[in-house]
């Protein structure tokens, strides 16, 4: 940038000497000490000054600021471009690092967001700021130049740059607060994608293509109002500020002539300074208005860095853990909703699950099972209580360890956008022998469901719908879990789209090939539990009782003794 600063300064200055030699300028110039030191550069060299020296000159000057230019426009898109890719990784680096109980549903869809569409925006907004940079650096070359040139008159150069800029200024905010309207609605198209996406089935199941397509349609076409009104406001903004250079020129034009008696050849050089000036400052402001309405695309992708460094994982300093042998402890654990700190997800719960158990977690709706079950896997770090393992308190520094050795299987099974075989290992640092492989889908039951697919485990599949039944996709997602041999397996629903006949057989396989293996059911099927060992019951984030299986009657109401400790 300084290099192309310096060349087109040189370039401009040539043009004294150039004016001389062509009689454009004979005699006003000949003790100008610009044109003397021209020609004392020349003769130092052995050179005369004449036309060929000084046209061959300007055009290498030239030539090298173009050269620079473009290597400087190079420079700065692979930068915008490399610092987009370097925010979008850190970003995806940060979110597996952040802790989970700080990542809610809206915020993990943010960070899509972010991701995909205010990244770009950012990067705008740092090329923005390198060519505001380079546009100053330009600039002041262009004033130096007029200040070697008339120093009065490079002031009112100066004055007049200083008041554009004044003039022009108060437009910035309603920039800024365009640029945030413009996130708020882009954000806004990336939910009704989602939502149609996700619920196309029962969108036309209901006939409700037409309802949700005019969402769309009307979140695009305000999304298109707000593009459309920033480039108006921009070409407005630029427009006025030729009108207002071409006044300025006039009026720089009468006071030279008029005020300072400027002569003509020096007059000309002056305003052809000035007038060059003109398209600097409109590009200027250009960059300013890109830059301000980028920044609210900043602040967002900057939020949500920031959520994550508040809330880590301390994944990283995990220290070892043996695998437990007698029990898995909740002793009087309280965890708060991520959003609500008056909210009690679970409260003041005490369980002790036996190594090797199986147990079935009942409940109604938004009673706490699953906030339960991820505190059994570490997910959630209690904010007040603590887990134990054979007795050792699970704090922060090992709960990632513990986390390896657990095994989640949810109710919606979403799969990667892949083939089965990468759906099954993907998790694992080492691939699974041919017997491994084998076992843990024997177990899920899904061998024949695979061998059936035409390109068998290398059969590429969907992340939600395809050629998979939803029970088909749970039993990939447990035969994916089995391949880590956690010690603690929960099932989260991880049954329900499964014939009762299928669910027998799997569960029964999971007693058979994994005997030492801790499972914990999270149900509401009656015919799940009874081949559990104890069953929990759960209401209001509160355990109401923990019954031997022996003394529970599949289609009863949940117990409404007291709070028994096992």
């Amino acid at each position: 940038m300084v290099a192309a600063a310096i060349t087109e300064g040189l370039g401009l200055l040539l043009l004294v000497p150039l004016m001389i030699i062509v009689g454009l300028a004979p005699g006003q110039f000949s003790g100008n000490r610009i044109v003397l030191a021209v020609n004392d550069a020349a003769g130092q060299l052995g050179l005369s000054l004449n036309l060929s020296l000084v046209v061959i000159v300007f055009v290498v000057l030239v030539s090298l600021r173009q050269i620079i230019v473009y290597s400087s426009s190079r420079l700065i898109e692979d930068t915008r471009i490399n610092y987009v890719a370097k925010l979008r990784k850190e970003l995806f680096e940060a979110l597996g690092a952040t802790r989970w109980g700080k990542l809610s549903g809206s915020q993990l869809v943010q960070f899509g967001q972010v991701m995909l569409m205010d990244c770009w925006r950012v990067g705008d907004a740092a090329q923005s700021l390198f060519r505001i940079t380079s546009g100053v650096i330009l600039l002041a070359a262009n004033v130096v130049v007029a200040i070697l040139l008339s120093p009065a008159l490079a002031l009112i150069v100066l004055v007049s740059i200083s008041v554009l800029t004044l003039v022009f200024s108060n437009r910035f905010a309603a920039v800024q607060v365009q640029g945030t309207r413009i996130t708020r609605v882009q954000n806004e198209v990336y939910r009704v994608v989602e939502n149609f996406v996700d619920n196309l089935r029962v969108a036309k199941m209901a006939g409700a293509e037409s309802r949700m397509q005019d969402e769309f349609a009307t979140t695009v076409d305000a999304l298109s109002a707000e593009y459309s009104g920033f480039v108006r406001e921009a070409a407005a903004t630029r427009m006025a500020l030729q009108i207002a250079g071409a006044v300025g020129v006039g009026v720089f034009l009468l006071v030279a002539m008029n005020v300072f008696g400027s002569s003509g050849p020096e007059l000309l050089l002056l305003v052809f300074i000035s007038a060059r000036l003109i398209p600097h400052i409109a590009a200027l402001n250009q960059y300013a208005h890109q830059l301000l309405y980028s920044l609210p695309a900043f602040v967002h992708a900057s939020e949500a860095l920031e959520l994550c460094r508040q809330n880590p994982d301390h994944g990283d300093n995990q220290m070892p853990l043996k695998k437990p042998e007698k029990a898995i402890e909740l002793r009087d654990v309280t965890v708060f909703a991520p959003d609500d700190s008056s909210k009690r997800l679970i409260d003041d719960v005490t369980l002790k699950v036996r190594i090797g158990e199986v147990i079935a977690i009942v409940g109604p709706s938004g009673a706490g099972k699953s906030t339960l079950a991820d505190s059994l896997a570490g997910l959630l770090q209690p904010h007040s209580g603590s887990i134990h393992l054979d007795g050792i308190q699970l704090d922060e520094t090992r709960l990632a360890a513990w986390r390896m050795q657990v095994g989640y299987v949810p109710q919606a099974a979403v799969l990667l956008r892949d083939t089965v075989r990468q759906n099954l290992t993907f998790l694992l640092r080492n691939l699974p022998s041919p017997e491994e492989m084998d076992r843990a889908m024997r177990c899920a039951e899904i061998t024949d469901v695979v061998k059936g697919m035409a390109q068998g485990l290398d059969t590429r599949i969907d992340r939600r719908e395809g050629v998979l039944s939803g029970g088909e996709r749970q039993r990939i997602a447990l035969a994916r879990e089995l391949l880590r041999s956690p010690h603690l397996l929960i099932l989260d629903e991880a049954t329900n789209a499964l014939d009762i006949d299928n669910e027998a057989r799997v569960l029964g396989n999971l007693r058979r090939d994994y005997p030492s293996m801790t499972i914990v059911l999270i149900t509401h099927r009656p015919t799940t539990i009874a081949d559990v060992d104890r069953v929990v019951f759960i209401n209001h984030g509160r355990l109401s009782s923990v019954t031997p299986i022996e003394q529970v009657i599949p289609d009863q109401d949940l117990p409404k003794e007291n709070i028994r400790h096992a």
